[in-house]
């Protein structure tokens, strides 16, 4: 099971790579609400998902995680 920082990456990683709001449901069982509300947030509509993104990134990830982000 994927913690709110990993199931938030998920779904950045699928939308980038053009998946639809449908497959990323799917796949993330996540809510098309959910996903719309991080569509806004990385296109600047939310300024708050900024710093919190960018303070995720500053984080370690624990050994056990498989999910790896290119920054």
């Amino acid at each position: 099971m994927l913690n709110k920082f990993e199931k938030e990456s998920l779904i950045i990683k699928l939308l980038e790579e053009g998946w639809t709001v449908r497959e990323i449901a799917k796949e993330a069982h996540a809510s098309p609400e959910t996903i719309g509300e991080i569509k806004r947030m990385i296109s600047g509509e939310s300024a708050s998902y900024t710093k919190r993104i960018k303070n995720y990134l500053k984080m370690p990830w624990p050994s056990n995680c498989s999910l790896k982000i290119k920054t």
